[in-house]
């Protein structure tokens, strides 16, 4: 029940990362926000993965659990790498 839980928190948090988008370059708060949430899908997915490594191991349950924390932890630095990317900050930002 708990990892079920912490996947839910991962998709309500990649969400807010993936699927709000900046108005524009000048968004900075919105940009803001999608790092931030960025940086927590990416911090969570890794917990959420490490809660999940124990009971695989013990083959408690299938390896297909770790599919999804480690799929929220690469959508959390493939949009983090994005950000960065497409909205670089400018001289005197």
């Amino acid at each position: 029940m708990t990892l079920v839980l912490a996947n839910l928190f991962n998709a309500y948090i990649a969400y807010g990362a993936l699927l709000i988008p900046p108005q524009g370059i000048w968004d900075e708060n919105t940009l803001t926000g999608i790092e931030l949430a960025s940086w927590l899908l990416i911090v969570s997915g890794a917990l959420t993965a490490l809660l999940t490594v124990s009971p695989v191991s013990r083959r408690a349950l299938s390896r297909w659990w770790l599919a999804l924390p480690l799929l929220f932890l690469a959508a959390g630095v493939a949009r983090l790498q994005y950000i960065v990317y497409a909205y670089p900050m400018g001289p005197g930002d």
